[in-house]
């Protein structure tokens, strides 16, 4: 047999070789969910802040109708008297 047979067979055969292999599944196992978890947050917090400002242009435009409805109510108010 050749030496590279022999090295191949070995490491195929060497459970170190193995535990080595797991362990970097792992390793990338743990990179991918850190990750997902990485833009999962990311995505989170686009949301919110999307949310966010939604949410203020909605109570600026109700502000907006709330002053000038009053305004309204008091040119009305002035007409009468």
């Amino acid at each position: 047999m050749s030496h590279t047979v022999v090295e191949i067979e070995e490491l195929i055969t060497d459970p170190s070789h193995w535990e080595v292999q797991v362990m970097k599944v792992q390793q990338l196992r743990a990179q991918i969910r850190a990750h997902k978890a990485k833009q999962q947050a990311e995505r989170q917090r686009v949301e919110q802040e999307t949310r966010k400002q939604r949410n203020s242009e909605r109570s600026n435009q109700l502000l907006k109708s709330a002053l000038a409805m009053a305004a309204r109510n008091r040119m009305d108010q002035q007409v009468v008297l």
